[in-house]
């Protein structure tokens, strides 16, 4: 059987910008990942059924009773992209069964029109740019889509903290997303230059700059859009202990640098019912 794999994405800085023409910088979550095997049976859910779906519609048929199983670590709808990892992964294992040569940029367009459209899952364009990388990316939505790879100026320890009971479907943040961000818009601009600070800070090993552009695209979300009780609870969380953090996406889920004397602080996070994993980039 063929098989692809696909992380997690965790945003640094500058989201959710990316649906207005901002900038975002983002990084893999390698211990949080979404398998697909291409395999015999029936379609197990919609998100398997839309992408062979659209597979058929665009390159044709991949042969009767073939669809797609899924194995994923990547908790739903918390802000982490599952749903975008589970797509991307499975164009890669179709592309594999059927040897079709799929480039990044098909693959963007592709996961991004069976989300947006065919699912109608809200969102920009920073799941498909980032996950189809699988590496740190500074992401650029405007004039025009591109995303840039990032190389650590040192080693870098992160964690990422969420609270499954508290997750939501992406569709209701970004509702209200679309009522307060707009192209062009000041809090656009503010995030894209966090989003910017990130990409430098993270290339030249400034971790103190990292954070703050981190801990300022956190207070800008918190202006533009209302936050949900227990998604700004999580926050505040991680912020008593002195560490700053933002949300990884739709929210749910937050990311930060990991502190000094970890454990304490993984502690108290656990002590507050979230769910945490750690991993270092560089």
């Amino acid at each position: 059987m063929t098989t692809a794999s696909v992380a997690a994405r965790a945003a640094l800085a500058g989201n959710p910008s990316d649906g207005y023409g901002g900038a975002v910088t983002s990084i893999p979550v390698p211990t949080l990942v979404a398998s697909v095997e291409v395999r015999p049976g029936d379609h197990a859910n919609e998100l398997v059924g839309a992408v062979l779906a659209r597979w058929t519609h665009t390159f044709g048929s991949v042969g009767s009773g073939v669809t797609l199983r899924v194995d994923t670590s990547i908790p739903q709808s918390v802000g982490l992209a599952g749903s975008s990892a589970i797509v991307i992964a499975g164009l890669r294992a179709l592309a594999r069964h059927t040897d079709v040569v799929l480039d990044e940029a098909q693959t963007i367009q592709l996961a991004h029109s069976i989300e947006r459209e065919d699912l109608g899952i809200s969102g920009g364009w920073q799941d498909q740019l980032s996950q189809t990388a699988g590496c740190p990316v500074a992401m650029e939505f405007a004039p025009t889509r591109r995303a840039t790879p990032l190389v650590p100026g040192r080693r870098i320890p992160f964690f990422v903290a969420w609270d499954e009971a508290s997750a939501e479907p992406s569709g209701v943040v970004h509702t209200e997303l679309s009522r307060t961000l707009s192209p062009g818009s000041p809090d656009v601009d503010a995030l894209a230059a966090q989003a910017r600070l990130a990409a430098r800070a993270f290339e030249t090993g400034d971790v103190h700059a990292l954070k703050s552009a981190m801990e300022a695209t956190l207070e800008l979300r918190f202006e533009a859009v209302p936050i949900a009780d227990t998604h700004r609870e999580m926050a505040e969380v991680a912020r008593s202990c002195g560490v700053p953090c933002n949300f990884t996406g739709s929210g749910g889920a937050i990311v930060g640098v990991l502190p000094k004397s970890p454990i304490p602080f993984l502690e108290t996070l656990a002590d507050a019912g979230l769910q945490t994993t750690t991993w270092e980039v560089g």
